[in-house]
């Protein structure tokens, strides 16, 4: 079977093909930069591999031309011979997924737009460009909340009136479930152990990040909440914030939509530093002497670290710390401040393994008792495999 599996950023898409269940990918495409005015491309399909700068000013365009670069490598000759599209989606709210995508998925996609605006708003954009260009081709969507749905009430359940989560479904939802969802299929491979017997804290580090308790392969407790808007600060949103900050600034004339805004699109990383959301600029500004760079690194590190350690608590210890995630992957130095302190606790890191980067490679020393790895993770690898399962739940693979 011939399964797209697509995972859609707000300025990025990326496409990989798969022959599943024998999950041999035969194509990968990916299209950046969308809306910015510097998008470019990489396409890499056997001896077939191009890239360049393009003008894509929307996520419709960019479906379009990606779908146009993938039939002129006749990998496929007409989108027909798929079998099925899936889809990272994130918010569905109780509509955890995986599930072929309807009306009802696209109400629910709508419904809880306000809580994910930035991701949302971009998948339905994308499902419609692809629902118009394969009109015959199962969709498929893989929440990001799946992973996470049997996280006990305690950990779910937030301190406000009951009535909101029996009306409205107000709860802690958690993201990243493709990602952490790999983690916690991979790490007991890598740890030759049983899923029943690891206790792991997943660090998802990137423009977007969480982390998560895993124990027997099952989310404990996530950053993430209500919405992909908490947790650890990210690349332009605040993370966690004590709610009436939004209220002071609202009685100091701030608008409703300004603030949302704000929050979104201006805060985090890039609201602390004043210079960028990326780490690297900020790394590099912080060697320069700018303090203010310096201190988005700190609040980064020192809120992954806090996580990190109520987690041991949460998970009654640790088996093993892992970092995933374009951060979590290549960010040697940041991995080296996260994990500074943590001696007490059982980590002792080997420098040298870190600042190696090798992928799926052990970075705490041999001697540690909790074991540290950094393993790429493979999203578009879990949607492939939820998609399959989903249009063929026996003997899917």
């Amino acid at each position: 079977m011939k399964i797209f599996s697509c995972n859609v950023g707000s300025s990025s898409l990326k496409i990989r093909l798969y022959v599943m269940p024998e999950e041999e990918s035969l194509l990968q495409l990916r299209v950046g930069g969308i809306g910015t005015g510097r998008a470019d491309y990489s396409l890499d399909c056997g001896d077939q591999r191009h890239s360049g700068a393009i003008d894509i000013k929307n996520h419709l365009e960019s479906v379009r031309f990606a779908l146009d670069q993938i039939l002129k490598t006749g990998v496929i000759r007409d989108l027909g011979e798929l079998d099925a599209i899936g889809f990272k989606t994130v918010h569905a709210g109780p509509l955890f997924g995986p599930a072929v995508i309807d009306e009802e998925v696209l109400e629910k996609l709508e419904y809880y737009l306000p809580a994910a605006p930035l991701h949302n708003r971009i998948y339905l954009e994308s499902i419609r460009a692809f629902a118009e260009a394969a009109p015959q081709v199962p969709l498929v969507g893989v929440f990001e909340t799946y992973f996470h749905r049997n996280m006990p009430d305690y950990a779910a359940s937030y301190a406000i009136p009951y009535e909101w989560q029996e009306k409205y479904q107000v709860r802690k939802y958690g993201f990243h479930g493709s990602s952490h969802g790999y983690i916690a299929q991979r790490m007991p491979q890598i740890l030759d152990r049983a899923k029943e017997d690891c206790r792991i804290i997943s660090c998802h580090l990137g423009g977007s990040s969480s982390i998560c308790a895993i124990k027997d392969g099952i989310s404990l407790d996530t950053s993430m909440g209500f919405s992909p808007e908490s947790g650890i600060p990210m690349g332009t949103r605040s993370g966690d914030l004590d709610i009436y900050v939004l209220a002071f600034m609202e009685a100091k004339g701030y608008s409703p939509a300004e603030l949302r805004e704000i929050m979104l699109c201006e805060s985090g990383l890039k609201g602390l530093s004043g210079v960028s959301s990326d780490i690297r600029d900020l790394e590099e500004a912080a060697l320069a002497g700018n303090e203010r760079a310096q201190l988005a690194l700190d609040v980064f590190a020192y809120s992954v670290k806090r996580y990190i350690g109520s987690y041991f608590a949460v998970l009654g210890g640790a088996d093993a710390i892992v970092f995933t995630g374009g951060i979590g992957e290549n960010a040697a130095s940041l991995r080296k401040k996260i994990l500074e302190g943590l001696d007490c606790l059982g980590v002792k890191l080997d420098e040298g393994r870190n600042a190696a980067n090798e992928p799926e490679a052990l970075i705490s020393t041999d001697d540690s008792p909790v074991k540290v790895y950094m393993v790429p993770t493979d999203e578009e690898l879990m949607v492939a495999r939820a998609t399959l399962q989903t249009i063929r739940p026996e003997g899917g693979g």
